[in-house]
């Protein structure tokens, strides 16, 4: 028998008696719980780029999903989130600035060079107005990219067409999406 013959009959093996295997493993587990963590944790220790990337690859396998569980997460706990996220940007400054540094090195990136300065102006003016208007008003305004500079799909300009003023609460929820299929552009 080849070493591919024993490795079929053990896969059919084990697919005849998936259950039975199970439980007996289970089992097995549930009595030695304490040395099959002291096996796990020194492989672990022994190694750790393995480990990582197992990790890497899981994430990247499961991101959809991932991200959808936080996103639910996130609107089931509104309040404690925008906590959460204070307190690091608190606890974690530089992280927080180099967030904020990469999303203005985007936006200067997304800034084409024949913009005029009149367009400038605009731009600058939008910024303003939702400033002011943010004293006005009982919530907070903030300038929004319609299409998204840092998109998953499509990545828009710096520009002030691209420009508009949406409460902050919205701005924070359509984050890097896309809200339009252009569909309302085709004639």
């Amino acid at each position: 028998m080849t070493k591919d013959d024993k490795k079929l009959a053990r896969k059919a093996y084990y697919q005849k008696n998936k259950d039975k295997l199970s439980s007996r493993r289970k089992a097995y587990y549930e009595a030695n719980k304490e040395r099959e963590a002291a096996v796990n944790n020194a492989y672990r220790e022994a190694n750790p780029e393995k480990i990582k990337a197992i990790r890497v690859a899981y994430c990247e396998n499961k991101k959809e999903e991932n991200y959808a569980r936080t996103r639910q997460w996130r609107e089931a706990n509104k309040d404690l989130a925008n906590h959460l996220t204070r307190e690091w940007r608190k606890n974690n400054p530089g992280k927080a600035k180099e967030s904020y540094a990469a999303r203005r090195a985007s936006e200067m990136e997304r800034t084409p060079a024949w913009l005029n300065e009149d367009n400038k102006q605009e731009m600058r003016d939008m910024y303003e107005a939702a400033y002011e208007l943010s004293k006005v008003f009982p919530y907070e305004l903030q300038v929004d990219h319609m299409i998204p500079l840092r998109g998953k799909e499509v990545s828009g300009l710096h520009v002030p067409w691209n420009l508009q003023l949406l409460p902050a609460v919205a701005n924070a929820s359509k984050s890097n999406k896309l809200l339009f299929d252009g569909a309302a552009f085709v004639e």
